[in-house]
Parts: structure tokens; sequence; C-alpha cells
């Protein structure tokens, strides 16, 4: 559901997404997005849930699969 409220868009939460689906997601409900890296989402701002102006873009920060750290014990 894209709630918009006094002009003002809901973010979805697209963390954890293919950049493809992010993207796709956004721009279908209007929202502008600036992207870092590629690969996958691991970190937006605004975060999912926030409400937006329409002249504020979404940060997505991405990273390829293989470049993320896996922590060993």
């Amino acid at each position: 559901v894209d709630l918009v409220q006094n002009g003002k868009k809901q973010v979805p939460n697209v963390k954890g997404l293919p950049i493809r689906n992010a993207l796709n997601l956004l721009r279908s409900r209007g929202i502008q997005v600036n992207v870092v890296g590629q690969g996958s989402v691991v970190d937006q701002f605004p975060v999912g849930g926030e409400k937006i102006s329409a002249n504020v873009q979404v940060r997505l920060k991405c990273e390829s699969v293989n470049k993320l750290k896996v922590l060993s014990l």
C-alpha cells in the first residue's frame, strides 16, 4: 500500500533486496533513488516506514554477496 499523507510518501523497507528489485519498487512509487555500490541493499536512508517529501532522495548502500563480510567465531 502506497501511503501518501500531507504530500509525503512512505518509504518502503528495501533492505536485503537485490538492487534491481529495490529500484523497481521505489521508482514505481515515484521515489527518487541514489545508489552507492552494487548487489543487494545493506542499508537505506531514510529508513523504511519514514515519510518523505517529493524532493527527497532515498539513498541505498549496496554490496555484492561476495563482498559481504562473514564473521567466524
